[in-house]
């Protein structure tokens, strides 16, 4: 039984883990979520430089949101500005140069998540 109940875990704490690397850089994706834009899309190896994305997917806007700044932060990212308030949270992460302003809203239980990297010019 010790054994099930191990493995019950390891599931259910994989369900609430942070998604992959988009295109082999170091920005996380939303697990469970799909893109439905990517725009003006800059990479350099390792690296997401600018753009937008676009996700859509289901789920608790609460643990989402803790569970990609906590990701994010993992790949060397630094959360300096977040706010959760209702069906909406936003926030800014930033990584040497680069910001990455985002947005997560909740809509009768379905996400729309927006990522906007950018650097000074």
């Amino acid at each position: 039984m010790r054994t099930v109940s191990v493995l019950f875990v390891m599931v259910a704490a994989a369900g609430c883990s942070g998604g992959e690397l988009y295109m082999e850089t170091d920005f996380i994706e939303l697990k469970g979520f799909i893109l439905k834009v990517a725009d003006k899309v800059d990479k350099s190896p390792g690296r997401i430089q600018a753009g937008q994305l676009e996700y859509e997917g289901e789920g608790d806007l609460n643990a989402t949101y803790r569970v990609f700044v906590a990701e994010m932060v993992k790949h060397g990212w630094s959360s300096s500005q977040d706010n959760m308030s209702g069906d909406k949270a936003t926030g800014v992460l930033s990584k040497d140069t680069r910001k990455c302003a985002w947005s997560l809203t909740n809509t009768n239980g379905k996400i729309r998540a927006v990522f906007t990297i950018s650097q000074p010019k």
